[in-house]
């Protein structure tokens, strides 16, 4: 197995690492060039589609696997691949590849404003980081990726860990062959089960709204009973304060 990825100080070593993309990463300081040069690399990046072709001459893998490579890498990897042959199979961790601020929600709750394809909703409500700039960023990457087809011509199949996925993908058009259902696991043979109520809730996970986690402070407060939380994310401060 070979990987490529974007280069980030939290990396693990890897042999790799010389064909991995530079850094980009939304909310950092960048000067007013740079910041256009990343745009750019949003939409399609040059820079990841001629490191993949350099990693191919030296590793040709049977099948590419693909994680989250939205904004970081791009979809500018794709057409290389199906060009070499290599079949493409991504993992829907979110769901980017139909809403633009990857979640269908938004300060206003819910939303699928942008099914028939029109992402100038992402724009108006500040659906990503509820930055105006930014929102139009993924709106037009929405935008020009969708009209290009690059993700539907070029993946073969996409993962979706739940049927609720499957049913928003083919909601919003994709076809239902080019979806493979598959739930995220676990070995159950390695956990016993405890039927006797312990001394306190845990939550494991990142730390978001769409994730109830703010519900779940809440009930801890009314409740008054003691909570862990493994994990980290957008919402520590809320945590922290709780």
């Amino acid at each position: 197995t070979a990987f490529f990825a974007m280069h980030h100080p939290r990396n693990v070593p890897s042999e790799w690492a010389e064909y991995f993309v530079d850094e980009l990463q939304y909310g950092h300081t960048y000067s007013a060039t740079q910041k256009l040069r990343m745009a750019g690399k949003v939409i399609y990046s040059f820079e990841a589609r001629d490191k993949l072709r350099r990693l191919l001459s030296r590793f040709r893998p049977d099948v590419a696997h693909a994680h989250n490579l939205y904004h970081h890498v791009s979809p500018s990897v794709l057409p290389l691949l199906r060009h070499e042959g290599i079949p493409v199979v991504l993992t829907a961790h979110d769901l980017k590849l139909c809403c633009p601020a990857q979640r269908m929600l938004n300060r206003l709750g819910p939303c699928e404003r942008c099914r028939t394809g029109n992402f100038l909703h992402a724009l108006r409500h500040r659906c990503v980081q509820d930055s105006l700039p930014v929102s139009a960023l993924v709106a037009l990457e929405s935008t020009l990726h969708r009209w290009s087809g690059i993700y539907r011509r070029n993946v073969d199949r996409i993962v979706v860990p739940s049927l609720f996925y499957q049913h928003k993908f083919e909601e919003w058009g994709w076809p239902a062959e080019q979806l493979v259902y598959i739930p995220n696991f676990v070995r159950v043979e390695e956990f016993a089960p405890a039927t006797e109520p312990g001394e306190s809730f845990v939550y494991f996970g990142r730390l978001a709204a769409e994730k109830g986690f703010r519900t779940l402070l809440q009930a801890v407060r009314r409740s008054g009973e003691r909570l862990v939380i493994v994990g980290a994310g957008e919402l520590e401060n809320d945590a922290r304060d709780a």
